[in-house]
């Protein structure tokens, strides 16, 4: 996929996250080294990947018992907000 050189205007959420997980893999290259670097990756993108899976399973669970994402979007706002926090205070090991 080819990305332009300046983002439209209305690219909404997709555009937003290319930096952060760029940022995010330079940042765990840099702290740990090449020497560590696909491990670390691989054993990262393994754990996310559940999250995906289950996530949708679990929101689609909770509106069918609920009749409302209030739950799963307050918690997805809060993790977001946790994970950030983590992030600005790493330290360099």
């Amino acid at each position: 996929m080819e990305f332009p050189e300046k983002p439209p205007a209305n690219c909404g959420k997709y555009c937003s996250k290319i930096p952060a997980g760029i940022i995010t893999w330079a940042t765990l290259g840099d702290y740990y080294g090449r020497h560590n670097f696909a491990t670390l990756r691989g054993i990262i993108t393994f754990t996310h990947s559940w999250a995906l899976v289950a996530s949708p399973a679990f929101i689609g669970w909770w509106f069918d018992n609920h009749y409302t994402y209030t739950f799963p979007v307050q918690l997805a706002i809060l993790l977001l907000v946790i994970s950030a926090v983590c992030f600005v205070l790493m330290r360099k090991p």
